[in-house]
């Protein structure tokens, strides 16, 4: 229920939790596990949701939630074409600066405001296209983009 609820806060961690809640429901229906290892593993996601903790998301992100959620975005879209290097770094210091963006620009109201939210926008597209180690295509930086601002509306709406 939990997931449901807070899916657009930051839909790749709980898109990851959905999936593996429901990897676990079929492996018991399946006899692939007895009903304390199902219980261990489903205890064990539903902490994780609560407290929005997952041990893949790098140490430098642990006191910044929301840009916890950015991070996911761009790991999740750099991860599609990008080999080499560290991409998990790389996405959290990259979803850091997304979220120190939308800070900037924060006021009251801006999430109603749409010449805040453009100004929010033009800074993304170019911080991104900035960043040509991403290799990133427009419609990346489009995705991005969207998905970021739609994280930071139901995030940050004060």
């Amino acid at each position: 229920k939990t997931i449901e609820e807070k899916f657009e806060e930051d839909p790749v961690f709980y898109e990851k939790f959905s999936i593996l809640i429901k990897q676990a429901i079929e492996d018991y229906r399946k006899k692939r596990i007895d009903e304390a290892q199902y219980y261990g593993k489903v205890v064990g996601y539903m902490e994780s949701v609560r407290t929005r903790t997952d041990q893949e998301t790098p140490e430098v992100l642990k006191n910044r939630d929301i840009a916890k959620a950015f991070y996911g975005v761009v790991h999740e879209t750099i991860s599609k074409h990008k080999d080499d290097g560290d991409k998990k770094q790389l996405a959290a210091e990259i979803g850091m600066g997304i979220d120190d963006i939308v800070v900037k620009h924060k006021a009251v109201d801006w999430y109603l405001k749409q010449d805040i939210q453009n100004k929010i926008l033009n800074e993304l597209e170019d911080y991104l296209l900035d960043h040509k180690e991403l290799k990133l295509t427009y419609e990346d930086v489009d995705g991005i983009m969207e998905k970021s601002l739609n994280i930071a509306k139901k995030r940050y709406a004060e």
